[in-house]
C-alpha cells in the first residue's frame, strides 16, 4: 500500500498543503461528517491533535458525536442551520466560542488599543 502511486499522490498532497495549513492555524473547526468514515477528516483530526491544536466540533442538530471524539475536543457544539436565523445564530455561536477557548476577549485587547 505504501508504494501504491494513489496513496503517494495522497500523501504529497497532505505534507504539501493539509499539515502547513493546520500547523499555521491557531484553531480547527470541524465540521463532523456522518454516514461512512470519511478519511479525509480523520486524517485532519488526527493532525489537528497531534499538532496540539484546540478543536471545536461543529455537530449539526440531532446528529450524533461519538463520546471520544467529544472528549477529545476543546468543545462541541450542536447547531441548528435549518434556516438564515439559525445560520446567523450558529456563526455568533462559533465566533465566541473560538474566542473562548483562544482566550481573546474584549476586556484584553482594550489595554492595547491607542488612546
Amino acid at each position: 500500500m505504501l508504494n501504491d502511486p494513489d496513496f503517494k499522490a495522497f500523501a504529497a498532497e497532505v505534507h504539501a498543503h493539509l499539515i502547513p495549513m493546520i500547523m499555521g492555524s491557531s484553531a480547527s473547526i470541524s465540521l463532523l461528517p456522518q454516514g461512512e468514515a470519511d478519511v479525509k477528516y480523520a486524517i485532519e483530526l488526527g493532525l489537528t491533535l497531534m499538532l496540539d491544536k484546540p478543536l471545536i466540533i461543529i455537530a449539526p442538530k440531532g446528529r450524533v458525536v461519538p463520546e471520544r471524539l467529544a472528549r477529545a475536543a476543546d468543545a462541541v457544539l450542536e447547531i441548528d442551520w435549518e434556516d438564515e436565523a439559525g445560520f446567523a445564530a450558529a456563526q455568533e455561536q462559533i465566533m465566541v466560542k473560538v474566542k473562548e477557548i483562544l482566550g481573546e476577549d474584549e476586556e484584553e485587547h482594550d489595554d492595547q488599543r491607542p488612546r
